[in-house]
């Protein structure tokens, strides 16, 4: 018998396929039709995407727009590989000429507007397939004026393990009309909606909230996370979106132990879960992680010390005492391979948060990185194809 004309047994190929990354699977879609079509079914592509979160599949950095209308042409992610930050070497997506506005990162989608004199579209993309996806119209709106400088949305991608669905959740927010005309100095009314991939319209949910309008949102744990600040009772919570019940729910915060200042903490998604990286003192930051999501049961995971450190030319290691991590006001954060990626807004300075050695690293960055009206996204590959939802 001539042991080369014999097939791999199926479950074994699919036991190696789960583990490897979104970019290899894609190559390995060309060498057999039955390949490609394990690689492409959407069963497959929901288990690798959590099964990548539990293998630590190294995540890459995208600075994407800040600002409206800064998200335009070739866009290259960044990698920390241990020592350095590389840039990749082609492009991972090319964003239209027109302003682009991305919303939310996850499952390996981006859901980005593309802002132009014809008005605001709304896309999926999936940069390791090169697929886009454009999604229905969200419904007009009911509580006041949809004019461009009178609505602000956030948007959050999420999965509902009960229909085996992605969902994308808006939330937004309009004046209070007086006689037609938009009163600012009244409170915003809120209302919320909910389309789920594949079907044809958006849904208004009698669910809504109310958030700031500066925050972030990170989608974890099948859900999507806001970190808000009520202005009212001046207390800091985390609005949670729950996709099984389409629902807004709060999730309380871990107990710190010490008084906390709201701006300076980030809510991030670390390795699948649902986590905080809190500035106590000018002498270490902690890393708090939402490890039983049922119980909503939290455990400070990290301390690290803020001395700074770096590496010389000769590559020694050598503490910089001219930097001062803890004078930076605001950071804007990223989850990259064996740890976080701060960018300093004050300073333009980036620091990398190493929790294999447990330092703080700062770094230089290719002359292409790009930070002035950006945000730092982390983005992990996903075979997911948006052609299972549409053309």
């Amino acid at each position: 018998m001539d042991i080369r004309k014999q097939e791999i047994p199926a479950d074994i190929v699919h036991d190696i396929f789960i583990r490897l990354r979104a970019k290899s699977l894609m190559r390995f879609r060309s060498i057999s039709k039955n390949w490609c079509n394990t690689i492409d079914s959407f069963p497959f592509a929901n288990k690798h995407i959590s099964t990548r979160v539990a293998a630590d599949e190294e995540p890459e950095l995208l600075p994407l727009s800040y600002f409206p209308g800064v998200a335009t042409g070739n866009e290259h992610s960044f990698i920390y590989d241990g020592n350095v930050i590389k840039e990749s070497d082609i492009p991972i997506l090319e964003f239209s000429k027109d302003g682009n506005y991305v919303h939310n990162v996850a499952y390996g989608l981006l859901c980005f507007q593309n802002r132009n004199f014809l008005g605001r579209e709304l896309f999926l993309c999936n940069p390791v397939r090169g697929e886009f996806l454009k999604l229905p119209q969200p419904l007009p709106a009911t509580l006041g004026n949809e004019l461009y400088y009178e609505v602000m949305a956030w948007y959050g991608i999420g999965f509902d393990s009960t229909t085996n669905s992605y969902k994308i959740i808006q939330v937004r927010s309009f004046p209070t009309c007086i006689n037609g005309f938009p009163d600012w100095f009244l409170d915003r009314n809120f209302e919320s909606q909910v389309y789920t991939l594949g079907t044809h319209s958006w849904r208004l949910i009698s669910s809504s909230v109310s958030l700031s309008s500066q925050v972030r949102g990170v989608s974890a744990n099948g859900d999507m996370h806001w970190l808000n600040w009520n202005n009212k009772i001046e207390q800091a919570s985390i609005t949670s979106f729950d996709f099984k019940k389409e629902e807004f729910m709060e999730t309380p915060l871990p107990n710190f132990g010490y008084k906390q200042h709201y701006k300076k903490n980030l809510l991030i998604n670390l390795k699948g879960f649902l986590a905080i990286v809190s500035f106590p003192s000018d002498q270490y930051i902690d890393i708090w992680v939402l490890k039983d999501y049922e119980n909503k049961e939290w455990a400070r995971e990290y301390r690290i010390s803020t001395q700074v450190w770096a590496r010389e030319q000769d590559n020694t290691c050598v503490i910089r005492s001219d930097l001062c991590f803890w004078e930076n006001k605001n950071f804007s954060v990223g989850v990259c391979s064996n740890g976080l990626f701060l960018e300093a807004y004050s300073y333009s300075r980036i620091f990398v948060v190493d929790l294999i050695t447990n330092r703080i690293w700062y770094m230089e960055c290719p002359k292409s990185y790009r930070s002035f009206g950006r945000t730092l996204f982390s983005y992990t590959g996903s075979v997911l194809s948006l052609r299972n939802f549409g053309n």
